[in-house]
Parts: C-alpha cells; sequence; structure tokens
C-alpha cells in the first residue's frame, strides 16, 4: 500500500529463532492492508516516516510478550508505531483531530501511539485512550492527555484493556497485578525454550505439549504458592 509494504510489517524475533509469516489470502493480510492504507499511510503523508515497532502478532508472539488474548495485534487490526520528528502525543492529536476510520488510539506513555482499524463490516468506534504507570500497573485513562499531566488514580474499579470497550463514564482504570509465576510473558519464554531444548536433549515434544508442560508446572507452582499462603496465615509470618 504505497509507501507501507508487508516487508516493513514483517517483524523477525532472532532471540527465539522465529519469523512472522502473512499469508497473501489471509484475513490477516487484508487486516493489514487496511490499516496501512487507511491509517498509516495518510499518516505518513501528512508527518512524516513512520516506524512501526509492533504490527501483527501471531498467537506464540502474543504469549511470549504477555499480550492480551482479545488483542488487535492478533488479527492485524493494530499496530504500534512512533512517526520520525514528531511527539508521540502530537501524532495522536492528530489522529484524533482527523477523519481517519481508527477504531482504537492509544497514547502509550508517551512514547509511541497504538492505533487500530475496525472488524471487516464493523463501525469504527474511534476509543481515544492514554496508557500510563501508576504504582506499578498501567492506567488507562479515557481521552488524549499528557502523561506529565496524570497522577494516579484512587483505587479503580475495574480496568481497561486494548480491543475492548471503554467505561460509558471517562475515568482512570487500572489493570490488577498478578503473581510473577501467573505471567504470561514468563509461561510464554517458558514454553519456547521448552520446546527449542527439547531436540537438544532428544525429547520428542513440540510446542503444544511444551505448553502443556509448562501449565502443569503452573498449576503446581499455585498450589504451593496457596499452602505457603496459608502456613504463613496460620503462623502470622509477615506480621
Amino acid at each position: 500500500v504505497d509507501d507501507h509494504t508487508l516487508y516493513e510489517n514483517r517483524m523477525r524475533v532472532a532471540r527465539l529463532g522465529r519469523e512472522i509469516e502473512v499469508e497473501p489470502a489471509s484475513a490477516v493480510f487484508a487486516a493489514l492492508c487496511r490499516l496501512c492504507g487507511d491509517v498509516l499511510q495518510p499518516v505518513r503523508e501528512a508527518l512524516g516516516p513512520v516506524f512501526v515497532t509492533s504490527g501483527y502478532r501471531p498467537e506464540w508472539l502474543n504469549t511470549v510478550i504477555g499480550g492480551s488474548q482479545r488483542s488487535q495485534h492478533c488479527q492485524g487490526q493494530a499496530g504500534d508505531m512512533v512517526v520520525s520528528g514528531v511527539e508521540p502525543y502530537d501524532v495522536c492529536a492528530f489522529i484524533a483531530a482527523s477523519h481517519l476510520p481508527f477504531d482504537q488510539l492509544i497514547h502509550e506513555f508517551g512514547q509511541w501511539t497504538h492505533v487500530s482499524v475496525a472488524a471487516p463490516g464493523a463501525e469504527p468506534r474511534r476509543q481515544v485512550l492514554t496508557a500510563y504507570k501508576a504504582g506499578g500497573k498501567t492506567v488507562y485513562a479515557a481521552g488524549l492527555r499528557r502523561i506529565e499531566d496524570l497522577s494516579p488514580p484512587p483505587t479503580p474499579p475495574h480496568s481497561v484493556e486494548r480491543g475492548e470497550q471503554p467505561p460509558s463514564e471517562p475515568e482512570e482504570t487500572a489493570m490488577e497485578s498478578k503473581p510473577f509465576w501467573k505471567s504470561k510473558t514468563l509461561q510464554g519464554v517458558a514454553m519456547m525454550a521448552l520446546a527449542a531444548l527439547a531436540p537438544q536433549l532428544g525429547l520428542g515434544i513440540d510446542e503444544s505439549v511444551a505448553a502443556e508442560i509448562v501449565n502443569q508446572i503452573v498449576i503446581a507452582v499455585a498450589a504451593v504458592w496457596a499452602a505457603y499462603g496459608r502456613v504463613k496465615a496460620s503462623v502470622g509470618i509477615g506480621r
């Protein structure tokens, strides 16, 4: 699509030895073409060179990085980008004020712009959010905001994730933190490492088997963690 090619939106994950492949006749390919043609190319023509830092994510990659299972990246409908010489806030401001058919626009941490297009046949929501860190959590505030103007909110009643409908009232929300052993990133890395090392260790397992092994390990760790919690409560550890 003009300056944006599939090549520009492919990424080799060298550390995992995997490459992202997109079939030309697939729904993902069609979504990437709409994302490039409807949003990225107009931004490029108006503001300058666009660098996509995260585009389509196949399921295995989304698992490794701990992405939401509902992420529009997994459908090829979303991209994270920076524009050479333009602040991310200004990029977001341009898109928000334009007539471009974006579905979701997020000013992320003052460092990059997340933008997506709607699923085929769906009406673009033109949802605008600002993501920032507060108390070790990622917080999504409704609307376009400068990061320095945001302060940690009170205990939020719910969370907003990429690809989800925002609350009807403009309010700031936070995502709950999880114990480290529940981290999707940790589980994904463990799964990939196990699958990669299996041939060298003479183990006949593939990624699906590796994933199940990792899942069983997580269940076992969860049981130990729960038992520790009961013992801690009964003897007063940490009081």
